[in-house]
């Protein structure tokens, strides 16, 4: 776990005349889940990628546990991107999709099955190990997303609209899901997605980004029906 700063964060595309983050700072506590919403081009997937690493600054400053990490690529960081389904290997199993970035970075095997069977079983899902990805259902998805963070061990985690491929009810229902995972594990995340009721469902604390700029943020525990509003105006225009 771990606090995240971002501090006047700027950010341009070539040839496009609006910036893509404009001066955004954003405070996350240790162990806060925050959920970033806004329509699309509102520059979340942008914020997300600063803060990972994947994606260069133009001016600003991001800081982790008080540490400047703005110059350090996505390896150094501690900040995973835990939560694409998409990056599963459908012709792998369940525990070789697990394992396998562990193995990567010189994690040996016999260590990469422990942190991988202790993931699973935390998470209740250690029956599914040898079943092949490509099999595994969507109500897996928070489970699964979750045992990847576990076995990473990373201090932040990013999750960039991961649910976008799930109907409607079926998205409302797995955020709730994933919810309660990440309170139980008590990591610091940021989330990002343009769907009200999913950043309902998500709880903790909604920041509106639009135009690049942060418009408002509200604890969806007190969250005005205002706030409402804007999320339902923010899904129409997806």
């Amino acid at each position: 776990m771990a606090t995240l700063l971002a501090r006047a964060l700027e950010h341009r595309y070539p040839h496009q005349p609006a910036p893509g983050l404009a001066g955004v700072d954003l405070d996350i506590a240790e162990g806060e889940t925050v959920c970033v919403v806004g329509p699309l081009g509102s520059g979340k997937t942008t914020l997300l990628r600063i803060l990972s690493g994947a994606e260069p600054r133009h001016n600003g400053r991001v800081l982790i546990d008080g540490e400047d990490v703005t110059g350090l690529d996505a390896e150094h960081r501690g900040v995973n991107r835990v939560f694409d389904r998409h990056r599963l290997y459908p012709h792998m199993t369940l525990a070789e999709n697990l394992s396998f970035p562990l193995l990567l970075y010189g994690v040996g095997r016999e260590r990469a099955r422990e942190r991988v069977l202790a993931a699973t079983t935390r998470l209740g899902i250690v029956e599914h190990l040898d079943q092949r990805a490509s099999g595994l259902g969507p109500e897996l998805l928070p489970h699964v997303s979750a045992a990847r963070a576990l076995v990473a061990r990373p201090r932040i985690l990013i999750a960039d609209d991961p649910l976008r491929n799930l109907a409607p009810d079926e998205r409302s229902r797995t955020a709730k899901t994933l919810a309660l995972i990440l309170r139980r594990m008590g990591l610091t995340t940021v989330y990002a997605t343009t769907d009200a009721e999913e950043a309902l469902a998500l709880g903790g604390r909604i920041v509106h980004l639009d135009s690049g700029r942060i418009v408002s943020g509200h604890d969806t525990a007190v969250l005005p029906a205002t706030a409402g509003t804007r999320l339902a105006e923010n899904r129409q225009r997806r």
